[in-house]
């Protein structure tokens, strides 16, 4: 299934949950790409918005997975002076990703602060893994002339993570994922100053030869 979200403002209820989600993550990365067993995973992976190049991603563990549905709840401010983008976690209170824009301006991204650096990433080969569930999450305001282009743009950032090894370790566990367009900066697009944000979900492991959750 493929869904595409072109998102208004957000309920300002949901702005104000913002302030009361988890901190960013601090541990430190894995040794080898192994999903952590007994939970629910989300990876977020950035990408240059011209260059495609890898600059980073972090690998989050959650005791909780959704019942049905999105793993992934998209919000934004439309800025005035300032906006943001926001997705959280569906099964917890938690932010995945924050990240602010400004008009006439560029903003910064709060969630997570830190990535892991670009080279704990490694292209081992094979393709990417087969996704159950793709969404696309653009902004109401935007620098694509159509959802045909915005497609089009965002399904190259997820093939340049072709072969790399966090990517590949969700191979075999259902994932879904998400691209995120995050320009930064609104009301003249500094391309060089934008990236995609790639989102990938994976359930808890099968135990007992009983099905997982959707």
């Amino acid at each position: 299934m493929t869904r595409v979200v072109w998102a208004a403002a957000c309920a300002a209820a949901a702005g104000m949950a913002l302030w009361g989600c988890g901190s960013d993550p601090a541990q430190p990365a894995p040794p080898a790409p192994v999903l952590l067993p007994d939970s629910a995973c989300v990876a977020l992976v950035q990408v240059d918005y011209l260059t495609h190049q890898l600059e980073g991603g972090i690998v989050r563990a959650f005791a909780s997975q959704p019942d049905s549905g999105s793993p992934f709840l998209y919000s934004e401010r439309v800025p005035g002076d300032f906006g943001w983008a926001l997705v959280r976690y569906a099964a917890a209170p938690d932010t995945v990703f924050f990240g602010e824009s400004i008009w006439l301006g560029c903003g910064e991204r709060h969630v997570p602060r830190e990535l892991w650096p670009a080279d704990r990433f490694h292209r081992v080969g094979g393709t990417l893994p087969a996704i159950t569930d793709f969404e696309y999450f653009f902004p109401s305001t935007g620098s694509f002339p159509d959802e045909d282009a915005a497609r089009t743009a965002a399904d190259a950032a997820w093939a340049s993570l072709e072969g790399v090894d966090w990517v590949q370790a969700f191979t075999g566990r259902s994932p879904r994922a998400a691209v995120l367009f995050y320009s930064r900066c609104e009301g003249v697009f500094v391309p060089d100053q934008a990236d995609w944000i790639v989102l990938l979900y994976a359930n808890k492991p099968v135990a007992s030869g009983r099905p997982g959750r959707p």
